[in-house]
């Protein structure tokens, strides 16, 4: 069979929205919630199998006795029993254990315990039960385990809870689901989602399953890929049951970043395009004690396709960048002593004017200079803005806040037109909402970030990709009725948990946006709301893939932000099929 991986999907769905499209698919596909049972059993046997002949399980049918299926008495317990039978069928032992910790069964349980009984698998009564730790088994653990350096002598289907689950897990369910972690011999696989993980946000409730491996259904859900949840669900695989093509995909909230359109999302290259025509980024970074910033952004903007980069820094920075980015255009705002040039500004009005796009923020620094440097390029309106960093922190300040909002927020040329990009990561996200009059807790900012996302781009009028171990980037909107969903990012990998990531990801938005909007006004447009929005999700994709080739060829340790950046030229080339 075909492995189907979270990455090419195209909507993650919350818990709600998961339970609607299920309702749609039986109301108005007319398929009965039994088959759809079923289907979900096979596709789930058919991941199994797969994983069995060249996965993660690929040793297991060499050893294993028996797979232990526990359920609780809904649907996702439904898809267990059936599940059960199927792996019967191909010639496994299988055991049961129904928690019965609910006291309600669904029509679909009902029929699946019928058809279950009449193919003779056995319902244990408690998980004490010998025949989990038999002593023939263990025997052949040991055995195994000396000659190939030790396996799973349990496969331990989690079929207890699925996506209607919004309280905490206490009493019984909490217990076998301790048991279930406990079992460090086990190999866990849940159904849908991690049993105990609220698919609306990736909190877990009271307690959740350790999944080595989720395999979900039909979309993967947003719970699985953020926070907790994420950590969870260990490798997620994707069955689809039906297709609906007539579902209306802007009634989910999240879209992710899919691969089918990279190359309609990157801005294209021309025959006879220029260095100028190519896109012109300035880049505002650094500061006397800062370079690195200042070229991590600029060398990315570069190898995403810039044609001209100009880095507008200390002169403290000059002969670092002059050394490591000779093709780099160089200009500064002071002296060898750290005093600013009285004719900065003029220096840095031009610039701005020669750009097509422009970063300011990493390494700025958030003192007088930095203040300075962000307000003056504020006022010069630039065509296209993306703040990080120190740029975020000093909007905290109320006056570059108000300053900002009188150039981007308020007036008429303003409405219909979103010209920033916001790249915080979560503490910068706080700082961003505190300086809209708000104070919120890290706690709650990721349990609701989607809603923070939603009301802090309509506040600034802008694009905002929140950066964390897994980006959102959400962009303003004229209402709720035009709310298509946020981009959610599944790219990238834990080795890119260092400095000047973010620096790299600044100087592609830059390169991305400087290029496209090149293109734009050669037709005498704009960069739409959702322009940008495509744009910027395509350069957090292309930051998180050019994370992944690094972390193939180098190891998530020893991985640094210069790594990252020698390999978005790969990864767009492999996007663009060359």
């Amino acid at each position: 069979m075909s492995k189907w991986t979270f990455e090419n999907e195209e909507y993650y769905l919350t818990g709600e929205e998961a339970q609607k499209l299920d309702t749609y698919m039986q109301t108005e596909l007319g398929i009965p919630g039994i088959i759809l049972m079923e289907k979900a059993a096979e596709g789930a046997r058919d991941v199994l199998l797969d994983e069995m002949e060249s996965g993660l399980l690929k040793d297991f049918d060499k050893f294993c006795d028996g797979i232990l299926v526990i359920t609780e008495n809904g649907n996702n317990g439904g898809d267990g029993l059936a599940l059960a039978r199927l792996m019967k069928d191909e010639g496994y032992g299988v055991l049961v254990y129904e928690i019965n910790g609910i006291s309600h069964k669904s029509n679909s349980y009902i029929l699946q315990q019928k058809m279950l009984e009449a193919n003779g698998i056995e319902r244990l009564q408690s998980l004490d039960d010998p025949r989990l730790n038999d002593s023939a088994i263990k025997e052949k653990q040991d055995a195994f385990a000396n000659s190939q350096g030790g396996f799973h002598k349990l496969l331990i289907v989690d079929a207890i809870f699925g996506v209607g689950l919004h309280r905490p897990v206490t009493g019984v369910q909490a217990e076998v689901i301790s048991w279930i972690n406990q079992r460090v011999d086990a190999f866990v696989v849940s159904l849908d989602i991690a049993s105990g993980i609220w698919a609306d946000s990736g909190q877990i409730l009271g307690s959740a399953v350790q999944a080595d491996l989720t395999i979900t259904f039909q979309a993967v859900k947003y719970g699985a890929l953020q926070g907790d949840g994420r950590i969870c669900s260990g490798q997620i695989r994707l069955v689809k049951l039906v297709k609906h093509p007539h579902y209306h995909a802007d009634r989910f909230l999240y879209r992710g970043i899919s691969a089918s359109k990279d190359k309609n999302r990157i801005p294209a290259k021309h025959e006879n395009d220029n260095k100028g025509s190519a896109g012109k980024v300035l880049i505002i970074a650094g500061s006397k004690t800062v370079g690195g910033a200042a070229l991590f952004a600029a060398t990315a903007a570069y190898n995403a396709g810039a044609g001209l980069v100009n880095i507008f820094t200390s002169e403290q920075n000059r002969s670092f960048i002059n050394k490591n980015l000779p093709e780099a255009l160089i200009s500064t705002y002071d002296d060898q002593d750290g005093n600013m040039f009285p004719n900065w500004k003029e220096v840095l009005s031009e610039k701005i004017k020669w750009a097509d796009a422009v970063a300011i923020g990493p390494g700025i620094g958030t003192d007088s200079i930095g203040e300075s440097l962000l307000k003056y390029t504020i006022s010069e309106k630039p065509e296209l803005l993306v703040m990080d960093a120190d740029a975020i922190t000093l909007m905290m300040n109320p006056e570059v806040r108000a300053m900002y909002d009188q150039v981007f927020v308020k007036g008429n040329e303003n409405k219909g037109r979103s010209r920033v990009v916001f790249t915080p990561h979560m503490a910068e996200m706080q700082r961003l909402i505190a300086a809209y009059g708000w104070n919120v807790s890290m706690h709650d900012l990721k349990l609701d970030r989607r809603n923070f996302l939603d009301c802090m781009s309509m506040e600034s009028n802008s694009t905002i990709a929140l950066k964390d171990a897994r980006t959102q980037i959400a962009t303003v909107r004229s209402g709720p009725e035009e709310v298509k969903g946020h981009f959610l990012n599944v790219t990238g990998n834990m080795g890119m948990a260092k400095g000047g990531s973010g620096d790299v990801l600044t100087g592609i938005l830059a390169s991305f946006l400087a290029a496209a909007g090149v293109q734009k006004r050669h037709a005498n447009r704009h960069l739409s709301p959702d322009d940008i929005l495509e744009l910027v999700a395509e350069g957090v994709r292309i930051h998180g893939l050019a994370g992944d080739a690094a972390a193939e060829k180098i190891g998530v340790y020893g991985m640094k932000a210069s790594d990252i950046i020698d390999h978005i030229p790969i990864v767009i080339r492999r996007v663009e099929g060359r």
